[in-house]
């Protein structure tokens, strides 16, 4: 990482560059998000540590990692393959944590706790595949890589846990 003395500043109004991934909001929430579900799965039952632990684990942990691999990513249809599949693991994890809930697992409260605060990542994650569309369309691109990128994003009401 770039020690904040020697990065350069941007401009004011500027959008805001990252010299490392872990400066990311986006990326330090879903980081928290996954220490959550690691918190609320130690206790299960030992049965589930090669079953719904390890799979709502995995899930969780996959969102910081796929935004971590988009920022390091070169190509802009790159970057946001990665933070669709971030987007996706949030919604697994979502789905983990209903089953957990329904089984009961995980108590209610936790689980839309959590899953409020997934909600709030899908969203970021949407923010920041939205800018990379912006600030691509039509650089350098053909008409089909053009049509690629254009994809429909639902920019509000990410699934949430009842």
């Amino acid at each position: 990482m770039i020690p904040s003395s020697t990065r350069p500043i941007p401009p004011p109004g500027a959008k805001p560059r990252f010299a490392s991934f872990h400066e990311m909001p986006v990326w330090q929430e879903a980081m928290a998000a996954a220490e959550q579900v690691f918190a609320l799965t130690d206790k299960l039952p030992r049965k589930e540590d090669y079953g719904f632990t390890s799979q709502i684990r995995r899930a969780a942990l996959s969102i910081s990692a796929n935004i971590a691999e988009a920022f390091g990513r070169n190509h802009t249809l790159d970057k946001i393959n990665f933070y669709f599949i971030a987007r996706g693991s949030v919604t697994e994890t979502q789905s983990h944590l209903e089953y957990g809930k329904r089984v009961g697992y995980l108590k209610p409260k936790s689980a839309e706790e959590l899953s409020t605060r997934l909600s709030g990542i899908y969203n970021d994650v949407n923010k920041v595949i939205i800018t990379l569309r912006q600030k691509g369309e039509g650089k350098g691109r053909g008409p089909e890589e053009q049509v690629k990128a254009k994809v429909e994003l639902k920019t509000e009401g990410a699934p949430k846990v009842t």
